[in-house]
């Protein structure tokens, strides 16, 4: 690895953590709080999902084990926020998809950050708006370029 990368990389993990602190909105917190952030993570993967999602998929793709999924399901199933459903091609796969209550959580939470990401970027001049705009879009076209499944859309 040369030094450059080894540079850009470092620069990209100090990047993550803020973030991260930009997730943490108060209303966020406020809309359902007995939702769990894993449990917001499960809603927002399957948002983005146009299909059901099986549990095998999706534990992977939350990095998680399917043992500890079930529960989550479970307790989102409970508070109607997703159905549990058997896959026509497959009998022993079961499909996971959003209900309307889950699908109204996910897009006002993202609504919400949206508005109060908004009103913080008020607090930047005009330059530091534009400069963040620029390295915004660039990155995002950058980092869809090292992502195997954006990469093929590009």
């Amino acid at each position: 690895m040369n030094s450059d990368n080894s540079r850009l990389a470092a620069a990209y993990i100090q990047l993550i953590p803020l973030l991260h602190r930009g997730f943490d909105m108060p209303s966020a917190r406020q809309m359902l709080p007995e939702l769990t952030h894993l449990q917001y993570h499960v809603l927002e993967a399957l948002y983005h999902q146009p299909d059901s999602y099986s549990m095998s998929l999706l534990a992977k793709h939350l990095h998680i084990s399917k043992q500890q999924l079930t529960p989550l399901i479970a307790k989102l199933e409970e508070k109607e926020c997703l159905t549990k459903q058997p896959d026509p091609q497959d009998k022993r796969q079961i499909g996971l998809s959003l209900t309307e209550k889950g699908r109204r959580i996910v897009s006002s939470r993202w609504e919400s950050f949206h508005h109060e990401l908004s009103q913080q970027l008020d607090l930047l001049s005009e330059e530091d708006r534009s400069d963040l705009g620029f390295c915004l879009e660039k990155m995002t076209r950058i980092l869809r370029r090292l992502d195997p499944d954006t990469a093929k859309a590009d």
